[in-house]
């Protein structure tokens, strides 16, 4: 169930996700959801969508050329304030400032993506929740995205 949760998290974290509508979709209470979720990857249901976004983002934005505001909304958030405060929130800087540097060339397939082929290897690459490319902030803080 909860690799299935996570599976589906990390095909859709472009899209609203919302725990009760995740809980509907699994057909489990959202709290029960969310209890077991963090027992069994110590993260929250929220905290782990936040840090697959934001591995998106980071990522996007080291290696792209679109425009903050694009970004925000291909990981999900329609408000670009929004995202750059997350963003800010979660990895420590602003998005502006982990730009690619000057004359860097677009490469790499994306977070979970196989480098070869781009095609989705996510649940194989490792935890992106375990810290990937930002920093996750402090675990007391808010788990609401």
């Amino acid at each position: 169930l909860l690799s299935m949760v996570r599976r589906y998290i990390d095909a859709v974290y472009a899209t609203p996700i919302t725990l009760p509508a995740l809980s509907r979709q699994f057909g489990y209470q959202h709290d029960y959801l969310a209890r077991l979720f963090r027992r069994h990857y110590h993260i929250s249901v929220y905290r782990y969508l936040t840090s697959v976004r934001m591995e998106h983002a980071d990522w996007l934005i080291q290696n792209t050329d679109l425009k903050i505001s694009d970004i925000a909304a291909a990981v999900g958030y329609r408000d670009p304030s929004a995202f750059y405060r997350a963003f800010e929130k979660y990895c420590g800087t602003p998005p502006r400032s982990r730009g690619k540097p000057a004359g860097a060339h677009v490469h790499g397939a994306l977070p979970g993506e196989d480098e070869e082929t781009n095609r989705d290897v996510s649940g194989t690459t490792g935890d992106l929740a375990a810290g990937g490319v930002c920093r996750p902030p402090d675990e007391n803080q808010s788990d609401q995205p």
